[in-house]
């Protein structure tokens, strides 16, 4: 029971019954709202996208140099023989 009196006492929450002595509640209305398009969010999806195509820009790279590099050798090798 005393442990249940302790913990309401120290309630990280003021306002709350039994909140940190000394602490007053406060008025904080929710912002209003300028505009229904959240530009963030838009920001970050075009980010994605830009990061995906030069993932994929980048491995055909890669991709398009080591065959480049095969077929060199396998010329060079031909030539030889």
């Amino acid at each position: 029971m005393a442990r249940h009196r302790a913990a309401r006492r120290l309630s990280p929450l003021p306002g709350l019954r039994g909140g940190p002595a000394g602490l007053v509640d406060i008025s904080s209305p929710p912002p209003t709202e300028g505009s229904t398009v959240n530009w963030l969010n838009i920001f970050y999806a075009v980010e994605w996208a830009i990061f995906a195509g030069f993932a994929f820009y980048m491995w055909y790279r890669l991709a398009r140099d080591s065959w480049e590099r095969e077929v060199e050798d396998f010329e060079e090798a031909r030539a030889a023989a």
